[in-house]
């Protein structure tokens, strides 16, 4: 089985084509243009009610927590649980301050599932994104989102049978390190700075069709299962670690 996965990975790879490194994009300094100001308190409060969350052409002042649920479970004598009910929609909107997704107080670590869908369109993060050992049930949508500081979904699982980033920017470090995707994700036209998906686990066909790597990019050890596509991508300056 080792054998022929590292054959598969080599056919993969060498889809890759490589070009001179060029300027990065560098984040937008431009004031929002959104129509409406919304304090983070807001959300939180609806999240915490199990009420569903749809926002368009909005900007978000404070952190985003999802750990604040009445519906928690413990896990172990070291992990509790949150449970979102809610089904998340932000369209056009700017996210001033983090989205929060796990905390740790040294002692317990707080942990976050998602039982419905969670969809952000044409959304910029300006803050983290910290969704480390998030579980979506249902479907994720990141759909052409502007990522401007270090994210992490590492440890996360997503559950649902179709899941998009197509046409993000990520311009700092992000993480999908242990990520276990059950169903199809689709990273088509995405854009990655330095991008580590080590240990990723990739149930069903995943697409990076059209996909930039401008820095430094780790698929170690990751396992692909399904039909996998590389088509038209490529590595800016040749840091791309692919190995068992």
């Amino acid at each position: 089985m080792k054998k022929r996965h590292f054959i598969y990975i080599a056919t993969v790879s060498i889809l890759f084509f490589s070009c001179n490194k060029t300027q990065k994009r560098e984040k937008s300094e431009m004031i929002d243009a959104r129509s409406k100001i919304i304090e983070a308190k807001i959300i939180n409060k609806k999240i915490s009610e199990n009420k569903n969350i749809a926002y368009q052409n909005a900007t978000i002042l404070g952190d985003i927590s999802f750990i604040d649920t009445t519906n928690a479970i413990i896990e172990t004598t070291e992990s509790l649980r949150n449970y979102v009910e809610s089904s998340i929609i932000f369209s056009n909107c700017t996210f001033k301050g983090k989205l929060i997704g796990r905390i740790s107080n040294g002692k317990l670590i707080r942990l976050v599932t998602f039982d419905k869908n969670v969809t952000f369109i044409n959304c910029t993060f300006q803050d983290e994104v910290n969704l480390n050992e998030v579980s979506f049930d249902g479907q994720v949508m990141f759909r052409d989102c502007q990522f401007d500081e270090k994210s992490t979904f590492a440890g996360a699982v997503f559950n649902n049978r179709h899941n998009y980033f197509t046409g993000s920017r990520f311009f700092k470090t992000i993480s999908f390190a242990s990520t276990r995707f059950i169903g199809d994700v689709g990273f088509m036209n995405t854009e990655f700075n330095k991008v580590i998906f080590q240990l990723a686990y990739f149930s069903e066909t995943v697409q990076f069709g059209a996909t930039k790597f401008t820095d430094y990019t780790d698929f170690g050890s990751c396992r692909f299962r399904g039909n996998t596509f590389f088509n038209y991508a490529f590595v800016v300056d040749n840091q791309l670690y692919i190995n068992e």
